[in-house]
């Protein structure tokens, strides 16, 4: 189903360093939804590295004739735990790194495990590669890799997107790993 927004809906962009927005849809587009028999994916908290999962997106190359998603499995690889706000007394979950690859255009799709939502899909892992002969770096993406903005953080961006008296200090070292701010240094040794 491919829906146009209007001037009655609202987008919610505070989480940019996130790359999450939420979408409010006005009464008419939830009504459309609504009669298009869709029905609010359910969600786990349930997950670890290692469990099996599947990512599901319509990828870059959208074909509006064929509305099926482009589906791809593997595994969590990693599953990152962080304080998601700075008074937080705990951590939670805020990266998953999972092996089902994801392409252009998948951004916003997700991650399940046995039909249910684990995260969002965000984008392929990255990686510089040097040229020795130019000494200068490109970026190379890598499907296998796919970043995934989990469940737990989502509902959290929620809470505070549905509650706007709500501070919400976002902890810098979510922010850093969303960033892809790097936390080390990378050397490379001069032939002598």
């Amino acid at each position: 189903m491919v829906m146009d927004l209007g001037e009655e809906d609202e987008i919610n962009t505070t989480f940019k360093d996130l790359d999450l927005c939420f979408i409010r849809l006005s009464l008419t587009n939830q009504f459309k939804l609504r009669s298009a028999g869709k029905v609010p994916a359910t969600y786990t908290r349930a997950y670890d590295v290692g469990d099996m999962v599947k990512t599901t997106g319509y990828g870059l190359f959208f074909n509006p004739k064929y509305l099926q998603p482009i589906e791809s499995y593997g595994r969590i690889m990693v599953k990152q735990h962080l304080k998601l706000q700075d008074t937080d007394s705990h951590t939670t979950p805020v990266l998953v790194v999972t092996s089902a690859s994801c392409w252009n255009g998948s951004s916003g799709g997700g991650l399940f495990k046995d039909e249910k939502l684990v995260g969002l899909i965000c984008s392929n892992a990255q990686i510089k590669v040097h040229n020795p002969n130019t000494n200068d770096f490109h970026t190379e993406k890598l499907p296998k890799l796919c970043f995934i903005l989990p469940v737990e953080v989502v509902l959290a961006c929620f809470a505070v997107a549905t509650q706007s008296y709500r501070e919400f200090g976002l902890n810098l070292e979510v922010k850093n790993a969303w960033n892809l701010v790097d936390n080390h240094r990378t050397r490379f040794a001069a032939k002598l």
